[in-house]
């Protein structure tokens, strides 16, 4: 799986916050969704920032256990090394 990646801006990101309503008090629950916000791409097609809890829910379905576990591995801490080395592009891929 293919993904492309893109920072939210910052009204994105509220809106998020207000999509999840209560729930963004849960800081795992957060740190688990946020990451899905950056998806722009799936395997080289437009993916719409989700901006229902039911959209949101059908992007993890369509990500599946593999693409999750990639978009996670890229959101994960990085050693030193990796991060010195890190990639400042606006929009980035991650495969799978």
């Amino acid at each position: 799986m293919i993904l492309g990646l893109k920072k939210p801006n910052v009204l994105q990101q509220y809106r998020v916050v207000e999509m999840v309503g209560d729930s963004a008090k849960n800081q795992v629950y957060m740190a688990m969704i946020m990451p899905l916000f950056w998806i722009v791409q799936i395997h080289g097609e437009p993916q719409p920032m989700p901006s229902t809890k039911r959209e949101l829910e059908a992007l993890i379905q369509r990500l599946g256990d593999a693409g999750i576990e990639a978009l996670m591995t890229h959101f994960s801490p990085k050693d030193e090394d990796q991060a010195a080395d890190g990639n400042d592009a606006e929009t980035e891929n991650v495969k799978n």
